[in-house]
């Protein structure tokens, strides 16, 4: 256990001193390697054009491609100082963005030789933070002039609107995973139904979701639709071909709370069936570590899922140095099959085979007409069925065949 543990700690302090390098590498080519400054102009003076022509493209200046360096100065210095695209910027950045935003803006000059990379990536693309490598340690700054925008807003309403987003990209996110693919027409009709109070238009929900795709969340706009990156990452030819499969079928729409749920994929691969093959895996096999186990277990759940195809679990055994018996291999079968069986799948639109097969007895079977049976052949020795007593060749057959 405490070999486990050492080993995860080296593991963390060569992650930190790999980001520490990649802060060090970003700076030198920013060409800030100097005393960290506050001012915004200063600031940007000292920048390659290589990198305010990231920050003019990020902005969307028009013709900066065009421009020579004093131009592109005052180009990129007018953008961001503008209240209005500063705030479109900030409403933009991803919970792990704004945090760093927050805490930077705070001190103005932070000193922190190590934080989350993808966390600076897009407030540096944007002009929002700077970072400077000095006495060889890190600075991240907010310029002065942000600072004081930042400060003036109306707090009480960028927060409203900024939680506002962050829930619509989080619905975005849980489509992503509990159908591969939605169109945001769709998406839009599920928020409005799950949040009264909080009701928003299609072109709204456009614009929010197309700023929200670029941060890494799970999900791509596409032709209308919100899709799963790792849907898109096959080719779009996918995604037609998944809605062609699930056409009219319905949706599983489950409530707000589970919804949601789905936005964090590992939470909800975390069911009552994944956990009864581990639990199987780790005390009946011995295999572990217990985190390779729930890697290999919501492995097998995602390929039911998405429809890859399927690990065998037997295999994954014997592979790990375990040979099953006859009874563990029933078991493991079984286990695999209860995964299997409560898995949402992208081409049931949500649904769980579990789930189609109960509506199909619930809905279907008392529609289907009982099969007509076939008429008994009476045989001519056999009693007769009008109840006289008699053969039925000395009777009825009489009367029915001679008249």
């Amino acid at each position: 256990m405490g070999q486990h543990k050492n080993k995860r700690a080296s593991a963390d302090a060569e992650e930190e001193l790999e980001v520490y390098e990649l802060m060090k590498s970003l700076a030198a080519d920013d060409a800030l390697n100097e005393e960290p400054r506050r001012g915004l102009a200063e600031i940007l003076e000292g920048r390659t054009l290589t990198f305010l022509r990231g920050v003019a493209r990020a902005q969307k200046i028009r013709g900066f491609s065009r421009m020579d360096r004093a131009a592109l100065l005052a180009a990129v210095m007018a953008a961001l100082t503008d209240p209005d695209k500063l705030r479109s910027n900030l409403l933009s950045l991803h919970a792990l963005e704004w945090t760093l935003f927050q805490d930077v803006a705070a001190a103005g000059i932070l000193q922190r030789d190590s934080a989350l990379f993808h966390s600076y990536l897009r407030p540096r693309a944007l002009g929002l933070i700077f970072i400077f490598l000095h006495n060889d340690h890190i600075f991240f700054v907010v310029p002065d002039e942000i600072r004081a925008i930042y400060a003036g807003l109306k707090k009480s309403e960028f927060f409203a609107e900024q939680e506002l987003r962050r829930l619509m990209s989080r619905y975005a996110s849980a489509a992503a995973e509990l159908y591969g693919a939605i169109s945001v027409d769709t998406l839009t009709q599920i928020f409005n139904s799950q949040n009264s109070r909080r009701q928003i238009s299609l072109p709204f929900m456009i614009e929010v979701l197309s700023g929200a795709e670029r941060l890494d969340i799970g999900f791509v706009v596409w032709n209308g639709c919100v899709v799963s990156d790792e849907l898109a990452s096959g080719g779009f030819d996918e995604v037609e071909s998944l809605f062609e499969t699930v056409n009219d079928m319905p949706r599983y729409i489950p409530g707000k709370a589970e919804f949601l749920s789905y936005a964090d994929p590992h939470k909800y691969l975390r069911t009552p069936q994944t956990a009864a093959l581990i639990r199987y895996l780790d005390r009946e096999l011995g295999l572990g570590p217990v985190e390779l186990l729930e890697d290999i277990v919501h492995d097998i759940s995602d390929a039911f899922r998405i429809g890859l195809e399927l690990p065998d679990i037997i295999d994954t055994v014997i592979d790990a140095g375990v040979k099953p018996t006859t009874e563990q291999a029933r078991r493991l079968t079984e286990l695999v099959e209860d995964i299997n069986d409560h898995t949402r799948r992208w081409e049931e639109k949500g649904h769980t085979p579990r789930d189609l097969r109960r509506a199909y007895k619930r809905y279907v079977e008392p529609l289907r007409e009982p099969a007509e049976e076939a008429p008994h052949r009476i045989g001519r020795n056999d009693p007769c069925p009008c109840g006289s007593g008699k053969k039925y060749k000395k009777c009825c057959y009489l009367k029915e065949n001679i008249g």
